[in-house]
C-alpha cells in the first residue's frame, strides 16, 4: 500500500475514533434512564395561568423551537450557537449544528408539549418542554448538547455536572460557553 493510502486509512480511523462518542441513538433516550416525564421538580411558572403550547415542532437551534408558528426558548439551558464550532484536538466540529440536529432528532414526528415558565431577554416564551415522556431541556443538558443557563443558576446544574464528568457532547471537546461565544462574536 502506498504511503498516501496508509495515511488516509490512519486519518479515517482517527477521525472515527474521535467522532464515535458523539453518535447518539435517539431511540435509546426514549427507553432509557432519561425518560423522566415528571416536571414536579422543575421551576414553577410565574403565575398560575401559565401558557401551554403544544403541537408538532421544528428545532431552530439547540435551545429554540418553533411550535404552531411561535418561537419557544427551552428554559434553563443554553446551547451552542448554530454557527459555533468546538474543538477536538486539532479538528473543529460544528457543535452548534449538531446541537440543533440532536434537538430535531428528539422531536422528530412527535408532539411537543411546553409549559411557559417566563419570558427571555428578547421576549420569547421560555418553557419546559417534553415529548413522549422525555423532558427536552434536561435531556439536552444531560447528553452534553446544551449547558445549564447562566441566567437561571442551579437549573439543570446536576445534569450539566454529570455530562461534564462523563465527557459527553461538547464536554468531550474544547469549547466556548455559548454566552461567551456570543459576546466574542457579536455582530
Amino acid at each position: 500500500m502506498r504511503r498516501e493510502g496508509r495515511f488516509l486509512l490512519r486519518f479515517l480511523a482517527f477521525a472515527l475514533a474521535i467522532t464515535a462518542p458523539f453518535a447518539l441513538h435517539v431511540d435509546e433516550l426514549f427507553a432509557g434512564p432519561l425518560r423522566v416525564a415528571t416536571l414536579a421538580s422543575a421551576p414553577k411558572a410565574e403565575n398560575a395561568t401559565s401558557a401551554a403550547i403544544s403541537g408538532p415542532a421544528r428545532a431552530i437551534e439547540g435551545d429554540l423551537l418553533e411550535i404552531a408558528g411561535k418561537r419557544v426558548r427551552l428554559f434553563g439551558i443554553d446551547a451552542p450557537e448554530i454557527e459555533q464550532s468546538c474543538r477536538v484536538m486539532i479538528f473543529a466540529w460544528g457543535c452548534g449544528e449538531d446541537s440543533q440536529k440532536m434537538l430535531s432528532a428528539l422531536i422528530a414526528e412527535r408532539t411537543v408539549a411546553c409549559t411557559v415558565v417566563t419570558r427571555d431577554v428578547v421576549g420569547l416564551s421560555a418553557a419546559l418542554c417534553q415529548t413522549e415522556g422525555v423532558q427536552l431541556n434536561e435531556t439536552m443538558v444531560r447528553i452534553g448538547m446544551a449547558l445549564a443557563s447562566s441566567s437561571e443558576p442551579g437549573t439543570f446544574a446536576a445534569e450539566e455536572a454529570a455530562a461534564a464528568r462523563e465527557g459527553v457532547g461538547v464536554w468531550r471537546s474544547t469549547f466556548d460557553k455559548p454566552w461567551e461565544w456570543r459576546a466574542a462574536n457579536a455582530k
